[in-house]
């Protein structure tokens, strides 16, 4: 299953939908790591608009805590450091898609 779909209805607008209703889009780091390549491939292309949306009953609810949350970045850490890396791994996500508009402007 693709957890992460991107569609283009008109130009310059893409709609980016988290793809994995049964867990009502809770954000795991496989997720998260799709999400970061699509804002990259967005930001290299004409969008101007993006629209970020879930699949089924439910946007996001939240981290996904039904698997170990450990970034790529922080495979080879322990601790603090692992936890720091995650979390900045989640978090930029945020200006990432503010930049993708930005970028086209």
């Amino acid at each position: 299953m693709n957890l992460v779909l991107t569609e283009q209805p008109i130009p310059h607008l893409r709609i980016v939908s988290l793809n994995n209703p049964a867990r009502l889009n809770a954000l795991g780091m496989e997720m998260v790591g799709l999400l970061h390549h699509t804002l990259d491939e967005l930001a290299e292309s004409d969008c101007r608009v993006v629209i970020l949306t879930g699949a089924g009953r439910g946007f996001c609810s939240g981290l996904d805590l039904s698997e170990p949350a450990v970034a790529p970045s922080a495979r080879d850490r322990n601790g603090p450091a692992a936890g720091m890396r995650t979390q900045e791994f989640v978090a930029s996500l945020v200006p990432k898609l503010v930049g993708v508009t930005r970028a086209a402007i």
